[in-house]
């Protein structure tokens, strides 16, 4: 998933941690690996 933004010349780390707090923010800690269609509807 990092390789666009890699390929952009963009930080990957800060990336990461933006995702990781956006996950910390709507409660979706440990689903970083799931695809859309495995989190309920109301996730």
């Amino acid at each position: 998933m990092s390789f666009p933004i890699d390929l952009m010349g963009k930080n990957v780390s800060e990336y990461k941690e933006k995702a990781q707090q956006l996950l910390d923010l709507t409660n979706l800690n440990g689903f970083e690996n799931n695809y859309p269609k495995e989190l309920s509807g109301g996730m």
